[in-house]
């Protein structure tokens, strides 16, 4: 059973001696909610999970961090008032690729990790910037709506005629507000015989007219996006034509340098990446737990010199804008390349506004013309990454970040066409970790009874199919990786079993047959049974296609 606590030197006069550090590990922390946060991540999911408060020797022990939360905000508030932290952070934008003023991405009460706790923003980052004029003052305001119309239409789906009517009514209200407020405080210095006067009087008694600006960027879609364009608030997706430029098809990139500079310049993300950082090798338990707890990061060289540098995981995937299994099936495919920064805590890479969209292309250009033209930009900004890295800016100061691929995850095929392997599994050496053959697939089990591919002996069947094609039916190997040109990509690590599709198209519909079949076979019921309780429990429309279990 684990306790955690922290301590708060409540003899000394100077509040800035008031610390809290977690007992199990020793970090120390200058605010309750940087502990909470680093409690949550690092230490409730252990099993027995309690935690005591000791603050002015209260002992009460909870179950859980949001229970603490509670108990301190009601018994202890102000300690938290002091320390400076008297409200819990809140979510910033769902995706990266607006840059909110908001710097808080995690959200530290997302006690469920529900994507949907997303609605909560606290935008007060501009609370505290001081506006030494009008202008300054507006563009502050310009900012923060059109943040919130911007987070009506994406989060809470508002449609383009509601947001345009709560951009005008809330314009409105505010300009017959401080048109009133402005009349008062004229009255006001008139009576004490003081009027004002200069341009920057002239902008108060017309500040009105300049919100008439931000209703106006915010009155569509078109004119929100350009806003947020031309403040740099949004990284634009770029479009690019697809070599050797004879149809002049083309495909939609959206810049991953930039969207990783917004990304990383939030003051939490950046946090999170240090805490995250500082557990890295401190896995006392044997188990894999994350991407640094394995050998490929233990021995590649390119993280033991850059040991705060990002592990990008690419994810590639094919779907369908129409009917998958009408008759427009496979026209309006698409394929799109997303990717996520691996450096964060687990709990948080499946939440959508972590998952970042890279790439989108019509399948059939891909087919068409291959992955390798297609991924050009990607490739190219992956390069630089790893090479020079990207300088970004966080509180102020400038720091290098570098980054390195060190996954792609896709479904079999996609996974083979990227690599460069074979496109097929029916027939020949299917396997992109082996090199065993279609016919021994039902009898090999084990890695022992088969020959693994080697870095060395890829390279010689990559120039055995160069020198001749006839090689590839051979080796099972079609064509060079696009990503080969990143220094140390390893192609036969880099692209992860397919486990889903493995398991509920391989292992589970055998698996389920061979039960069956043993379980008829003995008697205990009939293939008509097992008919017979599929109607019963399932009700079949018009439309569905009717499937019997027929004699195994």
């Amino acid at each position: 059973m684990f306790a955690f606590s922290y301590f708060v030197d409540s003899m000394a006069d100077n509040q800035d001696s008031i610390k809290f550090q977690c007992s199990f590990c020793g970090n120390v922390y200058k605010f309750f909610g940087q502990l909470a946060r680093h409690i949550t991540i690092y230490h409730e999911s252990v099993p027995q999970f309690s935690v005591t408060c000791v603050v002015r020797g209260c002992k009460n022990s909870y179950r859980s961090v949001e229970s603490l939360r509670k108990h301190t905000q009601r018994h202890h508030r102000d300690l938290l008032s002091v320390s400076g932290y008297d409200t819990p952070l809140a979510t910033s934008c769902e995706s990266s690729h607006v840059g909110c003023n908001s710097e808080d991405v995690f959200d530290e009460d997302d006690t469920d990790h529900n994507d949907n706790t997303g609605a909560n923003y606290s935008d007060n980052s501009d609370d505290h910037i001081s506006c030494s004029n009008i202008t300054d003052m507006i563009n502050s305001f310009h900012r923060q709506f059109t943040l919130l119309m911007l987070r009506l239409k994406e989060i809470h789906i508002l449609s383009a005629v509601a947001q345009s009517d709560i951009s005008n009514s809330i314009i409105s209200m505010m300009a017959v507000c401080l048109a009133n407020f402005r009349d008062l405080i004229c009255q006001e210095m008139l009576r004490c015989g003081f009027m004002p006067n200069g341009d920057m009087w002239s902008d108060i008694l017309s500040v009105d007219k300049l919100l008439e600006a931000a209703a106006r960027d915010c009155s569509s879609d078109r004119m929100l996006t350009n806003y947020l364009k031309r403040t740099d608030m949004m990284v634009a997706p770029s479009e690019y034509v697809i070599p050797p430029h004879v149809n002049n098809d083309t495909f939609h990139y959206i810049p991953m340098l930039n969207v990783l500079k917004k990304f990383l310049s939030h003051r939490d993300v950046d946090q999170h990446l240090q805490d995250q950082l500082f557990c890295v090798g401190k896995n006392k338990l044997d188990v894999l737990e994350s991407f640094c707890d394995g050998k490929i990061h233990a021995t590649d060289p390119f993280f033991a010199n850059n040991p705060d540098a990002l592990q990008i995981h690419l994810y590639l995937d094919e779907l369908e804008l129409c009917n998958p299994i009408g008759a427009k099936r496979g026209k309006h495919k698409i394929t799109a390349v997303y990717y996520l920064v691996g450096n964060v805590h687990q709990k948080f890479r499946s939440q959508q506004r972590f998952i970042h969209l890279a790439l989108l292309v019509k399948h059939k250009h891909v087919k068409e013309y291959g992955y390798a033209n297609v991924l050009q930009p990607l490739v190219y900004d992956l390069e630089i990454l790893q090479a020079d890295g990207i300088s970004i800016i966080v509180n102020g100061s400038s720091k290098l970040v570098k980054g390195k691929l060190i996954s792609i995850s896709a479904d079999n095929l996609s996974a083979h066409m990227l690599a460069g392997f074979q496109h097929h599994f029916h027939a020949g050496r299917i396997c992109r970790f082996c090199m065993m053959d279609h016919p021994h697939m039902a009898s090999c089990f084990s890695e022992s009874s088969v020959v693994l591919r080697t870095p060395d002996a890829h390279l010689y069947h990559l120039d055995a199919v160069a020198e001749n094609p006839v090689n590839s039916t051979v080796y099972g190997v079609r064509h060079v990786c696009p990503f080969a040109t990143l220094p140390g990509f390893d192609v036969l690590t880099a692209f992860p079993p397919d486990i889903m599709h493995d398991m509920l198209e391989g292992v589970v519909p055998l698996t389920l047959r061979l039960v069956l079949k043993s379980l008829i076979s003995r008697d205990l019921f009939s293939i008509s049974d097992i008919n017979s309780a599929f109607f019963a429990e399932f009700s079949m429309l018009c439309c569905d296609r009717v499937l019997f279990c027929y004699a195994m």
